[in-house]
């Protein structure tokens, strides 16, 4: 990170707990967006790790009293929006449960109302997330579904798996529900932006359920749910054009369906697209993303994209 950078970092930090208690909401709407800026940099560089500091402070900065009196005005909404989903999609790479929702145990998931626990602590962002175009329903869900991957090494008996499988089982009945309703409103596709939306959401949805599907039971390529899941997300993909407005958010699902793929042909599409993001978008993380990729396919053994993403990949979250 260059030193400039770290500087503004390091002054942002040193300022907010000063600024969580000055209950001055124009002046921590100002950090917070700062910060949150700073981490969305950090984040398209693909190579860099600061931007868990920075996340960390923006969740701090939107606990607080005078932060959380803005999230229904626009510039309040904006910060919410995209802490949600910067927040949400990084759990994929952290393995660890959001940070507005890091007091939730594998307890609660079993032991509480799911929904419940889906809402709580999230921004008031509507029926949709004007910044990612991902429902924020989905967002909360795969978030959950790195609360489940951070308590993986709990599973030492068969008691504890039988909870563990319970609360997976609690996360994938939430999921379906959210699907009953998004299919339900097939048919208001009706534009091109709506209709590329309307896929993407679907690769996303089916891109959590494979990841759901490798945090209970493993990486095999050959298991019926991993098979169903590319396919899926396959046919959603390719059914959106090249330069779309939201290509953008294929990247988690092609990496995920990519790496869990024996079918070269496939491969080949997959690795052709990113490439072509890496154009279109112009930003690094994509680029790290596909040597991540080629990385996966090169061993030609270990289907654990997760553990090569964490060992030789560090700073890339599917942004």
């Amino acid at each position: 990170m260059p030193s400039n950078t770290r500087l503004i970092c390091s002054i942002a930090l040193a300022q907010v707990n000063q600024r969580l208690t000055s209950l001055d909401p124009v002046t921590d709407l100002e950090t917070c967006t700062t910060i949150l800026l700073l981490c969305l940099t950090e984040l398209l560089d693909g190579t860099s790790r600061a931007w868990k500091w920075h996340l960390k402070a923006a969740s701090a900065l939107l606990k607080s009293p005078s932060m959380k009196a803005l999230d229904r005005t626009p510039e309040g909404a904006f910060c919410f929006q995209l802490f949600h989903y910067l927040d949400s999609m990084s759990t994929i790479s952290r393995c660890r449960p959001p940070l507005l929702k890091g007091a939730c145990s594998l307890t609660d998931l079993t032991s509480s109302d799911l929904s419940t626990i889906l809402s709580s602590g999230s921004p008031n962002t509507g029926s949709d997330n004007s910044v990612s175009e991902i429902a924020p329903a989905l967002l909360n869900i795969i978030g959950m579904v790195n609360l489940l991957a951070a308590h993986r090494g709990a599973r030492i008996d068969e008691l504890s798996d039988l909870g563990f499988r319970t609360a997976a089982a609690r996360v994938t009945a939430q999921l379906n529900v959210w699907h009953l309703e998004f299919s339900q409103n097939e048919g208001l596709v009706d534009t091109f932006l709506r209709n590329d939306t309307y896929h993407s959401t679907a690769a996303f949805e089916c891109a959590i359920r494979l990841r759901l599907h490798q945090v209970v039971d493993g990486y095999d390529p050959d298991h019926v749910d991993v098979t169903t899941s590319i396919e899926k997300i396959k046919a959603a993909t390719l059914a959106i054009p090249y330069g779309s407005p939201v290509e953008g958010s294929l990247l988690f699902p092609l990496v995920i369906a990519g790496a869990s793929s024996r079918d070269v042909e496939w491969r080949m599409v997959v690795k052709e697209r990113m490439m072509v993001m890496e154009h279109t978008l112009g930003f690094e993380h994509v680029k790290r993303a596909r040597q991540l990729l080629e990385t996966v396919w090169g061993q030609d053994r270990e289907w654990n994209w997760a553990a090569v993403r964490y060992t030789q990949f560090p700073g890339v979250v599917f942004v």
